[in-house]
């Protein structure tokens, strides 16, 4: 039977109150209090026992930002594999057992084949407030939290510091995704924030997004009914758990964003909880590397050649571990099952080779200068990977510097260089399979009618007449475009942002070109000829299965793609 883990280190009572003080740190002057105990030397994920039921509920787990560990030393992720549900039919081939707040001593049994319906009574949306971002800094940066924290309170603010992240060491190696959001001038809700941070922005240089701060968890009764007429009634959280190793539990008549409706079975143990919109949502408890196993067919052809089937499971287990702690901060789970982290569709999707490929990789991930490489990767790179850094911004990565696939550019990103590359692009890895599925090369119309009405929601330009490359990076790809309307000029910054500014474009790699209308007036349409599909850095996957079908090994195509970084088998 799939039981609760092992965990790393005690765990104290903790209820709302204790929650709030775990997410959110004061500092007094200098003085950093719980900020420094982050950064004592990397946990120990081997040889601690489960905690005490009665000192810390499930639920709490849940939310507490710490990574889970089998005895074996294999991560434990909890992922959402869905949200926003009013209802929700399951069934398992193999016996379950249903367990309201996940406590052993008062479960349900449910025998082979039972059909459960799941809904909830009287759920509520908890409490959050929203707080304006001020600026953000690593968790190494201890002095410049402190120095910062006093000059926003200098400045007669009401300051919180949040922490986000997670120190972790396995196999002599650390990942450190520690982030510290200094915060400030908190609001009700994220209206208010919104408006308070526009404020703000006249007279102070401040990031202006907005933190949102839970004081109450929502909660409410999850009621699951069999169809034999059982009903079994949960306070706040239900457990569903397979008493098979390998038992699944399948989710049915569900529909999923661009994947229809059907069936999804996952392994490991399930819960239900309130989500902050009043229904329903699943989170999985499950090893990563049965997570893997999902996230590879997912991500890539099953029939790709075995090292770039292996390239991909080593570079979606370091992605999946870098992203511990960062996405989804104060939610009940550490990743989502959506392109957004990593596509995951359960047990389901995986097939001989790609079980194959994770498998003879266990426990592998990049590393480079003592740490865990966010080995990120997209589908094809048209040519050329761009830079960590100039996409995202930050300090230059070494191991995501942008690389020429196969052929180098020299030349220096210009309109004319950049539109010569695509019109006629140099022979690269991922031409031959990037091209079969047409994400090589590509060319898209828009009338200029509904580029002028994207544009003017962002900023009331009037209709747009000039779209303009301001700053490309490494690979050509577009980071700052300006907008020329009758009324004004609107600059959007960062790749996503104008791709879906042009109505979704395939990547940032693009020129463009207008059709009619008067040179000062909006044009009948725009043209816009590009090259790849997704953001461009890390491993190009259809560029990995070009570099494998010439014989390179799978050490070579991660070489190839992130310089610098090694391999290390941390479990």
């Amino acid at each position: 039977m799939f039981s609760w883990p092992a965990i790393d280190g005690p765990i104290g009572p903790m209820n709302d109150h204790a929650l709030r003080r775990a997410a959110r740190i004061s500092l007094g002057g200098l003085t950093l209090g719980s900020l420094l105990a982050l950064a004592t030397g990397p946990a120990d994920a081997t040889g601690v026992g489960p905690p005490d039921v009665s000192t810390v509920t499930r639920l709490e787990m849940l939310y507490a930002d710490q990574v889970l560990f089998a005895r074996d030393g294999e991560p434990l992720i909890t992922v959402r594999l869905l949200e926003g549900r009013r209802g929700l039919t399951l069934e398992a081939a193999t016996a379950i057992a249903l367990a309201p707040a996940d406590d052993p001593g008062s479960r349900v049994i449910a025998p082979p084949g039972t059909r459960w319906t799941l809904h909830l009574d009287a759920p509520h949306r908890g409490q959050t407030r929203s707080w304006v971002v001020a600026e953000r800094f690593s968790g190494r940066d201890l002095e410049r939290v402190a120095t910062a924290h006093a000059r926003w309170r200098g400045m007669g603010h009401e300051v919180a510091v949040f922490e986000s992240g997670t120190l972790l060491g396995l196999g002599g190696q650390t990942l450190d995704t520690r982030a510290v959001t200094i915060a400030i001038s908190p609001a009700p809700n994220r209206t208010l924030a919104r408006k308070k941070a526009r404020q703000l922005a006249g007279r102070a240089r401040i990031m202006g997004t907005v933190y949102d701060e839970y004081l109450q968890r929502p909660g409410g009764w999850i009621v699951a009914r069999s169809t034999d007429g059982v009903v079994v009634r949960a306070r706040d959280l239900l457990s569903l758990d397979p008493l098979e190793p390998d038992g699944e539990i399948a989710l049915t008549d569900v529909r999923w964003p661009r994947h229809g409706k059907g069936t999804r079975r996952y392994k490991g143990k399930l819960f239900a909880l309130v989500g902050t919109d009043r229904r329903l949502t699943i989170v999985n408890l499950v090893p990563a590397e049965t997570l893997i196993e999902g996230v590879v067919p997912s991500e890539i052809f099953p029939n790709a050649p075995r090292a770039a089937l292996e390239a991909q499971a080593i570079t979606a287990r370091g992605m999946l571990m870098s992203k511990i702690g960062v996405r989804h901060r104060g939610e009940p789970y550490q990743l989502c099952a959506e392109p957004h982290c990593q596509s995951y569709t359960g047990a389901g999707a995986a097939t001989e080779t790609t079980t194959a490929a994770v498998r003879a990789t266990r426990g592998k991930l990049l590393v480079d200068d003592g740490r865990f490489t966010d080995t990120v990767y997209h589908s094809a790179c048209g040519g050329h990977t761009e830079a960590w850094h100039a996409m995202w911004g930050g300090a230059r990565d070494a191991t995501m510097p942008g690389v020429g696939d196969g052929a180098a550019v020299r030349h220096a990103p210009t309109e004319a260089n950049v539109a010569h590359f695509i019109d006629h692009p140099p022979k690269t890895w991922c031409a031959p399979t990037a091209r079969r599925s047409k994400v090589f090369r590509w060319t898209v119309t828009r009338t200029g009618r509904q580029i002028s009405e994207r544009v003017n929601k962002k900023s009331a330009i009037g209709p747009v007449h000039t779209i303009r490359a301001v700053e490309r990076g490494r690979s050509g790809r577009v980071l700052v475009a300006e907008y020329i309307g009758r009324d004004g000029r609107y600059r959007a910054r960062g790749a996503s942002l104008n791709r879906r500014l042009l109505g979704g474009l395939k990547s940032g790699l693009w020129v463009a070109s207008r059709t009619g209308g008067t040179p000062d007036g909006e044009p009948e349409s725009w043209t816009f000829r590009g090259g790849g599909f997704g953001h461009g850095v890390g491993m190009c996957q259809h560029g990995a299965m070009g570099l494998a079908r010439a014989g390179r090994d799978v050490a070579a195509i991660l070489r190839h793609y992130y310089p610098g970084a090694k391999i290390a088998e941390l479990w």
